[in-house]
């Protein structure tokens, strides 16, 4: 099932399907979006469509995340959203996205976005709002190998701002990850990407708790300069990842 970027012509049949089968008295349909989906095709380059007989029958707007995927009534149940999903996903893959996020509109796609891989995040935030919902995309990495490459013990924390403050908090990530760092290298490779959780308003900054073989060598936020230092990185979309940690001497 091929999955291509729109064309001119594909905007102009979605928007006639999405407006005959927009329930105007339930207000359900994308037929309201039409604004956005037209920006999207035209301005951002940001829309993907699948076609059956020439004809673009189901799209995506957004890159990545879905911000809204729909297929045509008459050809629903085939597994065109499910194409358009993980050609998104590659995407992501292909870019090292590493956090995926959007808003479940209609409510009653939810469990096809929790089939995809996604989790809720928050209740419902109500009319024209959706579910809130996530994916985090997991990247096993290559560890060195040889008689030069050395075992040490690696563990993540990532905890609310509240707790460098001494406040008694539950963590918002934690990891064990496998570790490994070359024999005269201050460079300790992670055997799985480790993901730093956004900015919450009822936890405030995210703060990062590292310790290397029992030491403590970093407690303080994700968003320090310091942080950087020691390995945090970001994706595309601005989320924060560890695959590596620069640690002091050994």
């Amino acid at each position: 099932m091929n999955v291509t970027s729109s064309t001119d012509d594909d905007l102009e049949y979605i928007l006639q399907w999405l407006k005959e089968q927009f329930d105007d008295v339930e207000g359900i349909g994308f037929w309201g979006n039409r604004n956005l989906i037209r920006r999207s095709h035209e301005k951002d380059r940001d829309m993907w469509v699948v076609r059956e007989g020439g004809n673009a029958i189901a799209f995506q707007i957004g890159k990545y995340s879905p911000d809204i995927t729909c297929v045509k009534d008459t050809h629903q149940g085939n597994g065109y959203g499910t194409a358009l999903f993980k050609a998104g996903l590659e995407r992501a893959y292909s870019d090292g996205v590493v956090r995926l996020s959007g808003d479940c509109m209609p409510e009653t796609s939810l469990p096809f976005w929790q089939k995809m891989g996604f989790r809720q995040t928050a209740p419902s935030g109500g009319i024209g709002r959706g579910i809130p919902v996530e994916m985090w995309l997991p990247n096993s990495l290559t560890l060195p190998e040889g008689e030069e490459a050395l075992s040490v013990e690696v563990e993540l924390f990532v905890v609310p701002e509240r707790a460098l403050y001494g406040k008694a908090v539950e963590p918002l990530a934690i990891a064990k990850p496998q570790a490994r760092f070359l024999k005269g290298q201050t460079r300790v490779y992670l055997a799985e990407r480790f993901h730093i959780p956004e900015r919450k308003e009822a936890s405030g900054d995210p703060a990062l708790r590292v310790l290397v073989n029992g030491e403590q060598i970093y407690f303080d936020k994700a968003k320090y300069p310091e942080a950087a230092q020691l390995g945090v990185q970001f994706d595309p979309l601005g989320n924060r990842f560890l695959d590596f940690l620069n640690v002091p001497a050994f």
